[in-house]
Protein backbone atom coordinates (compact mmCIF):
# COMPACT_ATOMS: atom_id res chain seq x y z
CA UNK A 1 0.00 0.00 0.00
CA UNK A 2 1.58 2.68 -1.12
CA UNK A 3 1.85 6.87 -0.49
CA UNK A 4 -1.07 8.44 1.54
CA UNK A 5 -3.10 5.35 0.82
CA UNK A 6 -1.65 4.01 3.59
CA UNK A 7 -2.59 7.06 5.85
CA UNK A 8 -6.22 6.73 4.35
CA UNK A 9 -6.12 2.71 5.67
CA UNK A 10 -4.91 3.57 9.24
CA UNK A 11 -7.77 6.20 9.73
CA UNK A 12 -10.06 3.81 9.43
CA UNK A 13 -9.34 2.35 12.69
CA UNK A 14 -10.06 5.64 14.25
CA UNK A 15 -8.33 6.98 17.19
CA UNK A 16 -6.26 5.23 20.53
CA UNK A 17 -4.20 6.56 23.00
CA UNK A 18 -1.28 5.56 24.16
CA UNK A 19 2.94 5.14 23.44
CA UNK A 20 3.57 1.76 22.97
CA UNK A 21 3.01 1.64 19.31
CA UNK A 22 4.70 5.29 19.00
CA UNK A 23 7.23 4.19 20.83
CA UNK A 24 8.27 1.52 18.75
CA UNK A 25 7.45 3.36 15.82
CA UNK A 26 10.22 5.84 16.96
CA UNK A 27 13.13 3.12 18.16
CA UNK A 28 12.45 1.09 14.44
CA UNK A 29 13.49 5.14 12.82
CA UNK A 30 16.55 4.96 15.04
CA UNK A 31 14.61 7.57 17.80
CA UNK A 32 15.21 10.99 15.98
CA UNK A 33 13.30 12.27 18.88
CA UNK A 34 16.71 11.85 21.00
CA UNK A 35 18.67 14.22 18.66
CA UNK A 36 15.75 17.29 18.34
CA UNK A 37 15.28 20.16 21.24
CA UNK A 38 11.51 20.73 21.61
CA UNK A 39 8.83 23.10 23.28
CA UNK A 40 6.23 20.56 24.05
CA UNK A 41 2.73 22.13 24.04
CA UNK A 42 -0.74 20.91 25.56
CA UNK A 43 -3.98 22.62 26.82
CA UNK A 44 -7.64 22.70 25.43
CA UNK A 45 -7.35 26.30 23.69
CA UNK A 46 -4.62 27.89 22.50
CA UNK A 47 -2.52 25.28 21.50
CA UNK A 48 -1.96 26.33 18.26
CA UNK A 49 -1.30 30.38 18.56
CA UNK A 50 0.82 29.50 20.64
CA UNK A 51 3.16 27.24 18.73
CA UNK A 52 2.90 30.21 16.17
CA UNK A 53 3.72 33.16 18.75
CA UNK A 54 7.18 30.72 19.98
CA UNK A 55 8.13 29.52 16.21
CA UNK A 56 7.39 32.71 14.56
CA UNK A 57 10.11 34.40 17.84
CA UNK A 58 12.53 31.54 17.04
CA UNK A 59 12.63 32.00 13.46
CA UNK A 60 13.12 35.96 14.06
CA UNK A 61 16.04 34.84 16.69
CA UNK A 62 17.27 32.65 13.81
CA UNK A 63 16.69 29.50 14.31
CA UNK A 64 15.93 26.83 12.05
CA UNK A 65 12.61 25.97 13.45
CA UNK A 66 10.16 23.01 12.93
CA UNK A 67 6.15 23.81 14.04
CA UNK A 68 3.94 20.40 14.29
CA UNK A 69 0.29 21.30 14.54
CA UNK A 70 -3.02 19.72 14.27
CA UNK A 71 -5.44 19.52 12.39
CA UNK A 72 -5.16 21.15 9.49
CA UNK A 73 -7.15 23.43 7.73
CA UNK A 74 -6.71 22.89 3.94
CA UNK A 75 -3.96 20.71 3.30
CA UNK A 76 -2.33 17.68 5.14
CA UNK A 77 0.91 19.13 4.85
CA UNK A 78 0.08 22.20 6.79
CA UNK A 79 0.48 19.72 9.94
CA UNK A 80 4.37 20.08 9.33
CA UNK A 81 6.34 22.72 8.88
CA UNK A 82 9.98 24.32 8.77
CA UNK A 83 10.63 27.82 8.76
CA UNK A 84 6.84 28.39 8.09
CA UNK A 85 7.00 26.26 4.79
CA UNK A 86 4.59 23.18 4.61
CA UNK A 87 6.69 19.71 3.70
CA UNK A 88 6.66 19.18 0.22
CA UNK A 89 4.32 16.80 -1.11
CA UNK A 90 6.25 14.24 -2.20
CA UNK A 91 8.60 13.99 1.01
CA UNK A 92 5.54 12.88 3.02
CA UNK A 93 4.70 10.38 0.49
CA UNK A 94 7.66 8.77 0.28
CA UNK A 95 7.66 8.94 4.61
CA UNK A 96 4.51 7.46 4.76
CA UNK A 97 5.99 4.65 2.56
CA UNK A 98 9.09 4.55 4.94
CA UNK A 99 6.73 3.91 7.33
CA UNK A 100 4.49 1.43 5.53
CA UNK A 101 7.35 -0.65 4.93
CA UNK A 102 8.46 -1.03 8.84
CA UNK A 103 5.33 -1.68 9.94
CA UNK A 104 4.14 -3.79 7.20
CA UNK A 105 4.42 -7.39 9.55
CA UNK A 106 3.14 -5.77 13.03
CA UNK A 107 0.47 -6.85 14.75
CA UNK A 108 -0.72 -3.32 15.51
CA UNK A 109 -0.65 -0.76 12.91
CA UNK A 110 -0.33 2.87 13.96
CA UNK A 111 -2.86 5.06 14.23
CA UNK A 112 -3.16 7.92 11.59
CA UNK A 113 -1.62 10.46 14.17
CA UNK A 114 1.00 7.98 14.98
CA UNK A 115 1.72 7.88 11.36
CA UNK A 116 1.97 11.75 10.65
CA UNK A 117 3.34 11.94 14.02
CA UNK A 118 6.91 9.88 13.37
CA UNK A 119 6.82 11.17 9.74
CA UNK A 120 7.26 14.85 11.28
CA UNK A 121 9.94 13.56 13.74
CA UNK A 122 11.88 11.77 10.84
CA UNK A 123 11.37 15.04 8.33
CA UNK A 124 12.88 17.45 10.97
CA UNK A 125 15.70 15.37 12.00
CA UNK A 126 16.61 15.11 8.32
CA UNK A 127 16.81 18.92 8.15
CA UNK A 128 18.44 19.21 10.90
CA UNK A 129 16.27 21.67 12.48
CA UNK A 130 17.82 24.14 15.43
CA UNK A 131 14.14 23.69 17.25
CA UNK A 132 10.49 21.88 17.25
CA UNK A 133 7.33 23.55 18.34
CA UNK A 134 5.75 19.87 19.36
CA UNK A 135 2.05 20.68 19.41
CA UNK A 136 -0.18 17.61 21.35
CA UNK A 137 -3.07 15.92 19.12
CA UNK A 138 -5.07 15.35 22.35
CA UNK A 139 -4.85 15.25 25.99
CA UNK A 140 -1.00 14.34 26.78
CA UNK A 141 -0.33 11.84 28.80
CA UNK A 142 -0.95 9.53 26.32
CA UNK A 143 -0.68 11.61 23.50
CA UNK A 144 1.68 10.10 20.83
CA UNK A 145 3.81 13.26 20.88
CA UNK A 146 4.83 12.31 24.33
CA UNK A 147 7.41 10.76 23.51
CA UNK A 148 10.02 13.10 23.63
CA UNK A 149 11.25 15.03 26.49
CA UNK A 150 11.26 18.96 25.95
CA UNK A 151 13.45 22.06 26.84
CA UNK A 152 10.40 23.34 28.30
CA UNK A 153 7.00 22.45 28.39
CA UNK A 154 4.12 24.78 28.13
CA UNK A 155 0.19 24.24 29.28
CA UNK A 156 -2.85 26.74 27.93
CA UNK A 157 -6.01 27.12 29.02
CA UNK A 158 -7.57 24.21 30.20
CA UNK A 159 -11.53 23.73 29.54
CA UNK A 160 -14.01 20.87 28.89
CA UNK A 161 -13.27 19.50 25.37
CA UNK A 162 -12.91 15.24 24.03
CA UNK A 163 -14.40 14.27 27.40
CA UNK A 164 -15.04 10.95 26.37
CA UNK A 165 -11.33 10.32 25.88
CA UNK A 166 -10.23 12.54 28.99
CA UNK A 167 -12.85 12.80 31.60
CA UNK A 168 -15.57 14.59 32.23
CA UNK A 169 -14.07 16.83 35.11
CA UNK A 170 -11.52 19.54 34.77
CA UNK A 171 -9.34 17.75 37.47
CA UNK A 172 -8.91 14.31 34.92
CA UNK A 173 -8.82 16.89 31.69
CA UNK A 174 -5.85 18.86 33.52
CA UNK A 175 -4.40 15.49 34.96
CA UNK A 176 -4.24 13.96 31.32
CA UNK A 177 -2.38 17.85 29.93
CA UNK A 178 -0.14 17.72 32.81
CA UNK A 179 1.05 14.49 31.54
CA UNK A 180 3.72 16.22 29.31
CA UNK A 181 5.37 17.22 32.48
CA UNK A 182 8.59 15.70 32.54
CA UNK A 183 11.09 15.38 35.33
CA UNK A 184 13.34 18.25 35.85
CA UNK A 185 12.25 20.56 33.12
CA UNK A 186 10.66 24.16 33.44
CA UNK A 187 6.51 24.01 32.85
CA UNK A 188 5.11 27.38 31.77
CA UNK A 189 1.78 27.42 32.47
CA UNK A 190 -0.83 29.48 31.44
CA UNK A 191 -3.85 27.99 32.89
CA UNK A 192 -6.61 30.02 35.14
CA UNK A 193 -9.23 27.69 36.65
CA UNK A 194 -8.34 27.03 39.74
CA UNK A 195 -9.19 23.40 39.93
CA UNK A 196 -7.07 22.78 36.65
CA UNK A 197 -4.16 24.62 38.17
CA UNK A 198 -4.21 23.25 41.59
CA UNK A 199 -3.49 19.56 39.46
CA UNK A 200 -0.69 21.11 37.40
CA UNK A 201 1.08 22.50 40.41
CA UNK A 202 0.67 19.24 42.23
CA UNK A 203 1.94 16.97 39.03
CA UNK A 204 5.25 19.57 38.24
CA UNK A 205 5.91 19.70 42.31
CA UNK A 206 5.78 15.58 42.16
CA UNK A 207 8.24 15.39 39.35
CA UNK A 208 10.66 18.36 40.61
CA UNK A 209 9.87 20.61 37.32
CA UNK A 210 10.49 24.20 37.97
CA UNK A 211 6.54 25.51 37.57
CA UNK A 212 6.54 29.39 35.72
CA UNK A 213 2.85 30.89 36.08
CA UNK A 214 1.84 33.54 34.17
CA UNK A 215 -0.36 35.46 36.73
CA UNK A 216 2.82 35.98 37.73
CA UNK A 217 3.91 38.51 35.22
CA UNK A 218 2.64 42.26 34.81
CA UNK A 219 0.08 42.68 32.11
CA UNK A 220 -1.82 46.17 30.71
CA UNK A 221 -4.08 45.28 28.00
CA UNK A 222 -4.03 48.62 25.43
CA UNK A 223 -6.90 47.61 23.57
CA UNK A 224 -7.48 47.00 19.74
CA UNK A 225 -6.17 49.55 17.56
CA UNK A 226 -6.09 49.30 13.67
CA UNK A 227 -6.32 45.80 13.60
CA UNK A 228 -3.68 45.25 15.75
CA UNK A 229 -3.93 44.35 19.46
CA UNK A 230 -1.27 46.32 21.77
CA UNK A 231 0.03 45.67 25.11
CA UNK A 232 2.35 45.88 27.68
CA UNK A 233 4.21 42.61 29.70
CA UNK A 234 6.51 44.18 32.56
CA UNK A 235 6.27 47.53 31.13
CA UNK A 236 7.11 45.92 27.57
CA UNK A 237 5.10 46.83 24.27
CA UNK A 238 3.46 44.19 22.32
CA UNK A 239 2.08 44.63 19.14
CA UNK A 240 -0.68 41.47 17.86
CA UNK A 241 -1.85 40.30 14.91
CA UNK A 242 -3.67 37.96 16.37
CA UNK A 243 -6.81 39.53 17.92
CA UNK A 244 -8.91 39.00 20.96
CA UNK A 245 -7.71 38.63 25.33
CA UNK A 246 -7.32 35.37 24.62
CA UNK A 247 -4.06 35.93 22.04
CA UNK A 248 -2.86 38.06 24.90
CA UNK A 249 -3.06 35.05 27.25
CA UNK A 250 -0.96 33.11 24.54
CA UNK A 251 1.47 35.60 24.45
CA UNK A 252 2.23 36.19 28.04
CA UNK A 253 2.75 31.95 28.14
CA UNK A 254 4.40 32.10 25.21
CA UNK A 255 6.61 35.17 26.40
CA UNK A 256 7.65 33.60 29.59
CA UNK A 257 8.53 30.34 27.88
CA UNK A 258 10.89 32.23 25.29
CA UNK A 259 12.23 35.00 27.43
CA UNK A 260 12.48 33.43 30.97
CA UNK A 261 13.84 29.66 29.83
CA UNK A 262 15.41 29.80 26.23
CA UNK A 263 16.64 33.10 26.70
CA UNK A 264 15.42 34.90 23.50
CA UNK A 265 16.24 38.46 23.25
CA UNK A 266 12.86 41.01 23.88
CA UNK A 267 13.19 42.80 21.20
CA UNK A 268 13.74 39.45 18.85
CA UNK A 269 10.27 38.36 20.52
CA UNK A 270 8.13 41.84 19.83
CA UNK A 271 8.95 41.25 16.40
CA UNK A 272 8.04 37.66 16.26
CA UNK A 273 4.83 38.20 17.85
CA UNK A 274 4.11 41.56 15.67
CA UNK A 275 4.57 38.83 12.64
CA UNK A 276 2.43 36.31 14.03
CA UNK A 277 -0.14 35.04 12.16
CA UNK A 278 -2.70 31.79 12.21
CA UNK A 279 -5.46 31.04 9.83
CA UNK A 280 -8.70 30.16 10.92
CA UNK A 281 -8.75 32.07 14.48
CA UNK A 282 -10.76 35.48 13.97
CA UNK A 283 -9.02 36.10 10.69
CA UNK A 284 -10.88 38.79 8.60
CA UNK A 285 -10.53 37.66 4.89
CA UNK A 286 -12.69 40.74 3.92
CA UNK A 287 -12.63 44.23 5.64
CA UNK A 288 -15.56 45.92 4.84
CA UNK A 289 -18.04 44.53 5.46
CA UNK A 290 -16.42 42.12 7.11
CA UNK A 291 -16.12 38.34 6.67
CA UNK A 292 -14.47 36.32 9.71
CA UNK A 293 -13.27 32.98 10.20
CA UNK A 294 -12.95 31.13 13.80
CA UNK A 295 -12.31 27.83 13.99
CA UNK A 296 -14.08 27.84 17.54
CA UNK A 297 -15.14 24.25 18.30
CA UNK A 298 -16.37 24.70 22.24
CA UNK A 299 -18.47 26.29 24.06
CA UNK A 300 -15.25 28.21 25.61
CA UNK A 301 -13.77 28.98 22.14
CA UNK A 302 -17.24 30.16 21.20
CA UNK A 303 -17.26 32.45 24.69
CA UNK A 304 -13.77 33.82 23.56
CA UNK A 305 -14.65 34.30 19.70
CA UNK A 306 -17.86 36.40 20.99
CA UNK A 307 -16.03 38.90 23.24
CA UNK A 308 -13.63 38.87 20.36
CA UNK A 309 -15.90 40.14 18.07
CA UNK A 310 -17.68 42.64 20.21
CA UNK A 311 -13.85 44.00 21.18
CA UNK A 312 -13.47 44.61 17.62
CA UNK A 313 -16.87 45.42 15.83
CA UNK A 314 -18.94 46.50 19.05
CA UNK A 315 -22.55 46.07 18.37
CA UNK A 316 -22.80 44.76 14.83
CA UNK A 317 -24.43 41.88 14.73
CA UNK A 318 -23.23 39.02 11.82
CA UNK A 319 -24.87 36.69 10.15
CA UNK A 320 -23.49 33.80 11.52
CA UNK A 321 -22.43 30.42 9.48
CA UNK A 322 -22.47 27.85 11.42
CA UNK A 323 -20.94 23.87 11.63
CA UNK A 324 -20.25 21.91 14.09
CA UNK A 325 -18.99 17.95 14.81
CA UNK A 326 -21.34 15.81 16.88
CA UNK A 327 -18.79 15.15 19.65
CA UNK A 328 -18.86 18.99 20.26
CA UNK A 329 -21.42 20.87 23.03
CA UNK A 330 -23.09 21.79 20.23
CA UNK A 331 -26.45 23.48 21.92
CA UNK A 332 -24.03 25.36 24.38
CA UNK A 333 -22.76 26.68 21.22
CA UNK A 334 -26.11 28.04 19.83
CA UNK A 335 -27.24 28.90 22.93
CA UNK A 336 -23.98 31.52 22.56
CA UNK A 337 -24.35 32.49 19.43
CA UNK A 338 -28.18 33.60 19.95
CA UNK A 339 -26.76 36.32 22.11
CA UNK A 340 -24.66 37.90 19.13
CA UNK A 341 -26.16 36.71 15.37
CA UNK A 342 -28.93 38.40 13.32
CA UNK A 343 -29.06 35.49 11.12
CA UNK A 344 -27.98 32.24 11.32
CA UNK A 345 -27.45 29.94 8.41
CA UNK A 346 -27.01 26.04 9.17
CA UNK A 347 -24.76 24.02 6.75
CA UNK A 348 -23.03 20.76 7.62
CA UNK A 349 -18.93 20.60 7.60
CA UNK A 350 -17.59 17.91 4.76
CA UNK A 351 -16.60 15.50 7.23
CA UNK A 352 -18.82 12.19 8.44
CA UNK A 353 -17.84 13.53 12.02
CA UNK A 354 -20.33 16.39 11.19
CA UNK A 355 -24.11 16.78 12.74
CA UNK A 356 -26.93 16.86 10.95
CA UNK A 357 -27.92 21.28 10.83
CA UNK A 358 -31.84 19.67 11.18
CA UNK A 359 -30.67 18.54 14.58
CA UNK A 360 -29.67 22.19 15.77
CA UNK A 361 -32.33 24.41 13.90
CA UNK A 362 -34.35 23.83 17.26
CA UNK A 363 -31.84 25.64 19.03
CA UNK A 364 -32.36 28.93 17.20
CA UNK A 365 -35.82 29.72 16.94
CA UNK A 366 -35.31 32.61 18.43
CA UNK A 367 -33.23 34.02 15.74
CA UNK A 368 -34.11 33.37 11.63
CA UNK A 369 -32.46 30.48 10.84
CA UNK A 370 -32.44 28.43 7.76
CA UNK A 371 -30.18 25.31 6.53
CA UNK A 372 -28.01 24.90 3.73
CA UNK A 373 -27.01 22.33 1.97
CA UNK A 374 -23.22 22.88 2.12
CA UNK A 375 -20.51 26.04 2.53
CA UNK A 376 -19.76 25.49 -0.98
CA UNK A 377 -23.50 25.69 -2.26
CA UNK A 378 -23.80 29.40 -0.53
CA UNK A 379 -20.03 31.18 -1.34
CA UNK A 380 -20.99 33.45 -4.34
CA UNK A 381 -23.79 34.98 -1.57
CA UNK A 382 -21.70 35.30 1.01
CA UNK A 383 -19.03 37.00 -0.76
CA UNK A 384 -21.28 39.27 -2.40
CA UNK A 385 -23.88 40.29 0.83
CA UNK A 386 -23.48 43.59 2.25
CA UNK A 387 -24.04 42.25 5.44
CA UNK A 388 -21.39 41.15 7.92
CA UNK A 389 -20.45 37.26 7.71
CA UNK A 390 -19.14 35.00 10.53
CA UNK A 391 -18.08 31.60 9.33
CA UNK A 392 -17.77 29.40 13.15
CA UNK A 393 -18.27 26.29 14.75
CA UNK A 394 -15.71 23.70 13.24
CA UNK A 395 -12.02 24.12 11.74
CA UNK A 396 -13.22 22.21 9.26
CA UNK A 397 -15.93 24.83 8.00
CA UNK A 398 -13.34 27.06 8.59
CA UNK A 399 -10.96 25.09 6.06
CA UNK A 400 -13.76 24.87 3.15
CA UNK A 401 -14.40 28.81 3.38
CA UNK A 402 -9.71 29.15 3.50
CA UNK A 403 -10.20 27.00 -0.02
CA UNK A 404 -13.21 28.64 -2.01
CA UNK A 405 -11.50 31.59 -0.94
CA UNK A 406 -8.28 30.93 -1.90
CA UNK A 407 -8.48 27.78 -4.40
CA UNK A 408 -5.68 25.22 -5.34
CA UNK A 409 -4.20 23.14 -8.13
CA UNK A 410 -5.22 19.85 -8.31
CA UNK A 411 -2.43 17.30 -7.32
CA UNK A 412 -2.18 14.27 -5.20
CA UNK A 413 -2.27 15.89 -1.70
CA UNK A 414 -5.62 17.59 -3.17
CA UNK A 415 -6.86 14.36 -3.84
CA UNK A 416 -5.99 12.79 -0.51
CA UNK A 417 -7.48 15.77 1.53
CA UNK A 418 -10.43 15.13 -0.05
CA UNK A 419 -10.87 11.50 -0.02
CA UNK A 420 -9.25 12.26 4.17
CA UNK A 421 -12.71 14.77 4.56
CA UNK A 422 -15.12 11.58 2.89
CA UNK A 423 -14.06 8.62 5.37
Amino acid sequence: MKGFDFLLHARKFGMKLGLETMTRLAAALGNPEKRLKFIHIAGTNGKGSTAAFCSQALQEAGFRTALFTSPHLISITERIRINGLSIPENKLASLIDEIAEITRAWDQTPTFFEILTACALRYFESEKVDWVVWETGMGGRLDSTNIVTPEVTILTQIDFDHQEFLGDTLFKIAFEKAGIIKKGIPTVCGVRDPEALQVIKEVAQKVNSPLFETNELQMIDLGIQKKRHHLKIEEIPFQLSLLGEHQIQNALTSFFALFAVIKIPVPTIQRGFSKTIWPGRFQIIRETPPIVLDGAHNESSMRTLIQTWKHVFGEMKPIVVFGVMEDKSHREMSELLLLLAEKVILVKPQNPRSVEPSKMEPFFHKLPCKIEEGLSTIWPQIIASPQPILITGSLFLVGEALKLHQPTSVSEITQFNELLKSR
